[in-house]
């Protein structure tokens, strides 16, 4: 969590690809149980937001994460 917090405050991200992580939020406030059965709220972020990391350069993730683990 801390690293996509993290990743939504660096300027170098497009604010399009910033709107996963967003979309996963709104989706949790706005629509709580949308998908009976095995798919479940959970599973739609946790799918926004590994498409969010997968499309930022992993050159800025490995940046982030040597901060964080200073």
């Amino acid at each position: 969590m801390k690293l996509i917090l993290r990743l939504m405050a660096d300027e170098r991200i497009s604010i399009r690809l910033k709107l996963l992580p967003i979309l996963s939020l709104l989706y949790l406030l706005l629509y709580p149980d949308m998908f009976p059965g095995p798919i479940d709220d959970a599973g739609v972020i946790a799918l926004l937001n590994t498409l969010f990391l997968a499309f930022v350069p992993r050159e800025i993730i490995q940046e982030h994460k040597d901060i964080l683990h200073e």
